[in-house]
């Protein structure tokens, strides 16, 4: 069980399995699976060496790289002489560390003036991989430290000073990126 990032390799470990009355050769049977369950569908995987790792030889260790992000099933699958199975599952998640990108779609005002309706220009994100589970705000804070999500890419400056503008983006694995950007509110 563990997080690893995409291009982490795991040895898939060779495995036994017993019952009270002896091993389960003979008769029975007793496999290794590995599936990557993503977007709701389960996917069983290829090794290093392009095995698909459905239903194989658990006597054997597996090199098995990262390739993709999701969850990870791995299913140790032993079945005795009288049809009586039973079942070892070990989960392994992978998530990337590539930061969200952003680019913004103009300039933000370096000036303004007191009562003046700002607008800040919209931004282009790149997630790298998207689950609809990415989060994007642009934050306002004001001279006196008060701070506000800013809506339709727009607020008024009620006050004299130093405005900083935040962008921040954030995927679902919890990496981010943030630009800041000030602007100075006069008379």
């Amino acid at each position: 069980n563990g997080v690893f990032t995409i291009g982490n390799t795991i040895t898939i470990p060779t495995a036994k399995a017993y019952d009270v009355f002896g091993s389960v050769i003979g008769n029975g049977t007793f496999t290794v699976s590995v599936a990557l369950e993503k977007n709701n569908q389960s996917t069983f995987v290829k090794d290093d060496n392009e095995l698909v790792l459905n239903g194989v030889s658990p006597y054997v260790e597996y090199q098995l790289t990262f390739k993709a992000t999701g969850n990870y099933k791995i299913t140790y699958l032993a079945k005795d002489n009288n049809g009586i199975e039973s079942e070892t599952t070990f989960a392994v998640t992978v998530i990337h560390e590539q930061k969200p990108s952003f680019t913004l779609n103009g300039k933000v005002p370096a000036t303004a003036k007191l009562g003046q309706k700002i607008t800040i220009p919209k931004v282009n994100i790149n997630y790298g991989e998207t689950t609809n589970n990415e989060h994007f705000y642009a934050f306002m804070i004001s001279p006196s430290f008060d701070m506000e999500i800013i809506k339709d890419n727009a607020f008024v400056a009620k006050e004299i000073g130093t405005y900083t503008i935040r962008y921040f983006a954030l995927d679902t694995f919890g990496n981010y990126q943030m630009q800041e950007y000030q602007i100075e509110v006069t008379k």
